[in-house]
């Protein structure tokens, strides 16, 4: 079971609904910066290319390679942990709004559960 946030754009139409999927993401600590221009968080996606490259020169000119790694596996976790809040966040600053909590098996099942709680007819949400 996971958890998803429902995010409702500022029209409030339960229709347009986006779920985000809680927990840590996998696949931003291998794509990274692949990651974030996937869910459309370019300046995100940049700021990360740009620090994980930094780190990586700053590192490895004072330590080597092998030390490179250390931090690069650091900042790599680190996104894990908080891309999901990016991703929120994001919605947020475009004028989404935090609706419900859904615990589901899957993405298909916490929408079919959100839209069982609308009210038929009103497209508001419950």
């Amino acid at each position: 079971m996971r958890a998803y946030t429902v995010q409702v754009p500022p029209s409030g139409v339960p229709d347009d609904a986006i779920l985000v999927a809680e927990g840590f993401a996998w696949w931003a600590v291998v794509f990274g910066p692949l990651w974030f221009l996937w869910q459309g968080l370019w300046a995100s996606a940049i700021g990360l290319a740009v620090l994980q490259t930094a780190v990586s020169i700053i590192v490895e000119a004072w330590l080597g390679p092998a030390a490179a790694a250390v931090p690069a596996f650091g900042i790599a976790l680190l996104v894990g942990f908080t891309a999901r809040d990016w991703r929120r966040w994001r919605l947020e600053r475009r004028g989404f709004r935090f609706a419900d909590v859904l615990i589901a098996d899957s993405a298909d099942a916490a929408e079919l559960r959100w839209f069982a709680r609308q009210p038929s007819g009103t497209g508001a949400p419950a």
